[in-house]
């Protein structure tokens, strides 16, 4: 792309973005299908509705999250496990923050899965070791470069400042939405709002690996062991808004059940509303647009608090339905139908 004409390069990468997270989507609607494909079907339009945001910023995110949803869907299918390697290698090497849990849940899995995640690891290999090796040839110093940058961007005010002195809310993308964006408002030093954050985020990253290594792997419990990390791998690290269309590996546990009888059906229905809700990019600039202003004057700990709630939603919603995808996770018994990924061999 970057050796391209500008327009050429800008048209084939919008819509590359576009068909693959399309695609993408379109795969997760068929395992969905299976147990509620109308509301399933109706609760994915309303999130590629909302959806919007990975054209506007045009991040790789949306190719490299659409590649990771192919990738989990290959897998899950145990079907064209060649082209589900490529694209989570590929994937990995564009964001490795979007695609990497997912890996860990492949290489947690065991069996099948695991030789997936081994093959993947090779084939990411191969590609970026010649790579690597072409820009230490042409640019010797860029790992300390890359260091530098990294660094100045993150410094007070700049682009990727985690704290409430960054850049303008209002603007697409602009604000992360991990855990350090919500501490962060109570306390701008460093190791205070990191350790808050990890805090927070790892005891619930261990039950999830702790569960994925203790289960049998099964069908109904890969749906909600990937539902959960979806969620929560966007917590601990650096994310933004456009990383959270990789919701859409939830759909298919959600779908699960909203299939059952009870309350169950309707309290999935409210944390997965709420999520695609506070995950669009519309709601998310009109809160921030109308409030940006006047909560600067709020003193105190209750102007905080508003802020969160009003600029800073999106982390505490993805907290939230974490927990509960992780809980429905723990609690799913394995269901009766045989996951063949674990036992044929292609």
């Amino acid at each position: 792309f970057a050796v391209m004409p500008w327009q050429l390069a800008h048209s084939l990468w919008m819509a590359l973005t576009a068909a693959s997270f399309i695609f993408a989507a379109m795969l997760m609607w068929q395992l969905a299908a299976e147990y509620a494909p109308q509301m399933a079907g109706g609760m994915m339009a309303l999130f590629l509705m909302s959806s919007g945001v990975l054209l506007e910023v045009g991040n790789a995110a949306g190719i490299s999250i659409s590649l990771c949803v192919i990738a989990a869907w290959c897998f899950l299918r145990n079907r064209y496990a060649v082209g589900g390697v490529i694209c989570l290698a590929v994937s990995l090497l564009i964001k490795p923050q979007n695609a990497g849990f997912v890996w860990i849940f492949l290489l947690l899995a065991g069996g099948m899965y695991r030789k997936r995640a081994w093959q993947t690891l090779l084939v990411a290999a191969v590609i970026a070791l010649p790579t690597v090796a072409w820009v230490s040839h042409l640019a010797p110093h860029w790992p300390q470069e890359l260091h530098a940058n990294v660094t100045a961007s993150m410094t007070q005010g700049a682009v990727n400042d985690p704290t409430p002195a960054a850049v303008d809310p209002r603007s697409p993308g602009a604000i992360s939405i991990s855990m350090q964006t919500v501490a962060s408002v109570f306390s701008r030093n460093p190791k205070i709002y990191s350790a808050v954050t990890y805090l927070l985020c790892a005891p619930l990253l261990f039950v999830w690996m702790w569960k994925v290594l203790h289960t049998r792997s099964s069908i109904q419990q890969n749906y909600f062991a990937l539902a959960a990390i979806a969620v929560l791998c966007m917590l601990p690290v650096y994310h933004r808004q456009h990383d959270t269309r990789l919701l859409l590996l939830i759909f298919p546990a959600f779908a699960m059940l909203w299939s059952r009888r009870g309350r169950i059906r309707w309290i999935a229905f409210g944390f997965t509303a709420i999520g695609i809700f506070f995950t669009a990019i519309l709601p998310l600039r009109l809160m921030a647009i109308y409030s940006y202003n006047w909560l600067a004057t709020l003193p105190g700990l209750a102007g905080k608090i508003l802020y969160v709630l009003l600029q800073r939603p999106t982390t505490l919603v993805l907290f939230a339905l974490g927990c509960f995808y992780l809980w429905a996770f723990c609690s799913a018994e394995s269901t009766k139908v045989p996951d063949t990924a674990s036992k044929v061999e292609i």
